[in-house]
């Protein structure tokens, strides 16, 4: 769910990451784990840091925008796939 919200889409924006937090910390109960979301934002650094790694190309990319999809691969590296295409 961090990630979806996180994450800019066609049809959103990205929320910035305090408000996907309180967001959250205030449905803890209600559609997230009330012993779980805790311990989520205990982990945020890690989850942050492994967000920015695999954090998808997004529009106003040069590379994206110079070469279509071509761009995307250019992006992403070699070899690798963004995450809605089947291998």
């Amino acid at each position: 769910m961090f990630d979806a919200l996180t994450s800019e889409r066609p049809y959103k924006r990205a929320w910035t990451v305090d408000e996907a937090v309180a967001y959250m910390t205030a449905e803890a109960g209600r559609h997230f784990d009330p012993d779980l979301v805790p311990l989520f934002r205990d982990a945020l650094p890690e989850v942050l840091a492994i967000h920015g790694q695999h954090a998808d190309p997004v529009c106003g990319d040069p590379a994206v925008d110079r070469a279509g999809d071509r761009g995307v691969h250019a992006a992403l590296g070699a070899g690798q796939r963004r995450s809605s295409e089947r291998p």
